[in-house]
């Protein structure tokens, strides 16, 4: 079934990393990607993440029963919520779903089959990781079409313990590669393929999906802003740091995500940059230095020829800099009304 989300950030990964669809995810392609990697090195970093990520979602777990804290919680917005671990100073850290005529504004549409360039670019041979707060329903028939038939696969079935549909996810997967078969909600690469992962372990998921030639995943997601201390807004923490670790060692690999839903909230961080309060609202892994963060815009005003006449940010999406002034988000995409 084919809906459409409130107002809310993506990060529409195939729309803004068009130059990346020309190298298509062939096993040639693969053996010669990572084989620039230490791959030894790459496999040890996932172990390390797995047994942190395991270790504190475990003790948050453990904390959330002990004070009677909710684990999974839906916000006022819509947004689903999961707890994954308890900071030393008791802050507790939760992940929060960032929802999403997004072709048109940002343009992808003009190198899609039938487009000006004639790039002709629907995903062919492509794979997109996406990770999430739950699992899309792989039987959907936008997952079937030009691009092959049950184009979606669930990779962490085993580690999560089964299949957990999930909204979000279904709305992630099909702005990425719903082939059309309701004309508004097709994808930005129709043919592609997506494999999916719960947002649990993601740091380890996805250093073993790099070192075996993952070249872009999806996180539409981040902290929630009601729970953290004024210190991590703008922050260039661990989680951050993990993600810039993992780029770094696997140069080829982009990490795509969503600035936020943040942007008219004023109260949340008491002491933003500068004593701006609308300013400095980015956290968690959206001030990472490596991966590409994007903001949300209104539908933009688009010619024929496929020149940009306007475009406006939507007031909702988180705004930056960081705390060491380094400009985040680094470019927008549609991320209001989205139909998937």
């Amino acid at each position: 079934m084919s809906f459409s989300i409130k107002p809310i950030a993506i990060a529409i990964l195939f729309a803004v990393t068009c130059p990346f669809l020309l190298l298509a995810q062939t096993p040639e392609q693969v053996s010669k990607i990572t084989s620039h990697y230490n791959i030894n090195y790459l496999n040890q970093l996932s172990a390390d993440f797995l047994e942190r990520s395991q270790s504190e979602k475990a003790s948050a777990v453990a904390y959330a029963k002990a004070y009677n804290l909710p684990i999974t919680k839906t916000l006022e917005n819509g947004s689903f919520a999961e707890l994954q671990r308890v900071l030393p100073d008791g802050t507790l850290i939760y992940y929060q779903t960032n929802n999403v005529n997004a072709a048109k504004s940002t343009r992808v549409n003009h190198i899609n089959i039938g487009g000006t360039t004639g790039f002709n670019l629907d995903g062919q041979n492509m794979i997109a990781y996406v990770w999430d707060g739950g699992h899309p329903r792989v039987t959907h028939q936008e997952y079937d079409g030009p691009g092959g038939n049950n184009r979606v696969t669930i990779q962490d079935v085993a580690a999560e313990g089964g299949t957990h549909l999930n909204f979000h996810a279904a709305h992630v997967t099909g702005t990425i590669a719903a082939s059309g078969f309701l004309p508004a909600a097709k994808g930005m690469a129709p043919q592609a393929k997506v494999r999916g992962y719960m947002w649990n372990n993601d740091e380890s998921e996805a250093t073993t999906a790099a070192a075996n030639g993952m070249l872009l995943s999806n996180h539409s997601y981040g902290w929630d802003a009601t729970t953290i201390s004024d210190q991590w807004f703008g922050a260039y923490q661990t989680d951050a740091r993990n993600w810039d670790v993992i780029m770094y060692n696997a140069p080829f690999y982009l990490m795509v995500n969503s600035a936020g839903n943040d942007g008219t909230d004023n109260t949340s961080n008491a002491f933003p940059l500068l004593g701006n309060p609308n300013y400095d609202k980015l956290n968690g892994i959206s001030t990472a230095k490596n991966n590409l963060v994007i903001a949300a815009a209104n539908d933009a005003n688009i010619d024929a020829n496929g020149n940009l006449v306007s475009v406006s940010i939507a007031s909702f999406s988180s705004q930056g800099p960081t705390d060491d002034f380094r400009i985040k988000p680094d470019i927008t995409g549609n991320g209001v009304g989205l139909t998937s």
